[in-house]
C-alpha cells in the first residue's frame, strides 16, 4: 500500500471522505479481513485492524509525499535538529531523542510492529 501511495501520492486525497469505493481498495479490505479470519476476531474488530493499518500507512505515505523530490527522510531529521540547535534548554527531551542515532526515520517499521504486537495481544 505504501508503494502504491508513493508511486500514485494523488491517492492519498482520492482515497478519503465519501466517495465510490472501487474494486481495488475493496480487494485490500477483503486480503485483511481474509488474513485475519480463524484469529478469533470479531469482524469489526477485523474491520478496525485494517484501518488502523491502513492510518498508519497513509500517514507516513503523505508525510513522504510532502518532502521535496530529491530530499530525504533524513534531510527533515536535519532539518529538526538545525531547529533545536541553541534551544536544547527549550526542549530538552526532544533534544536528547533527536541526538539518539537509531531513533530517526523509522517511524513506519515502529507503527507497523506496534499495531501488529497489539493485535498479537488481542488475539492471544
Amino acid at each position: 500500500m505504501f508503494d502504491r501511495f508513493s508511486a500514485h501520492p494523488w491517492a492519498l486525497e482520492a482515497t478519503v471522505g465519501a466517495r465510490a469505493i472501487g474494486p481495488n481498495e475493496l480487494g485490500r479490505l477483503e486480503q485483511a479481513v481474509a488474513a485475519l479470519t480463524g484469529t478469533g476476531l470479531a469482524g469489526s474488530q477485523m474491520l478496525d485492524v485494517a484501518a488502523t493499518l491502513t492510518g498508519h500507512v497513509r500517514m507516513i505515505a503523505r508525510q513522504a509525499a510532502a518532502v521535496p523530490a530529491g530530499d530525504s527522510e533524513q534531510a527533515m531529521g536535519d532539518a529538526m535538529g538545525a531547529l533545536l540547535t541553541g534551544r536544547e534548554d527549550r526542549f530538552p527531551a526532544l533534544a536528547a531523542a533527536m541526538s539518539d542515532p537509531d531513533g530517526r526515520d523509522r517511524a513506519f517499521d515502529f507503527g507497523l510492529r506496534c499495531i501488529l504486537d497489539g493485535v498479537e495481544s488481542l488475539v492471544g
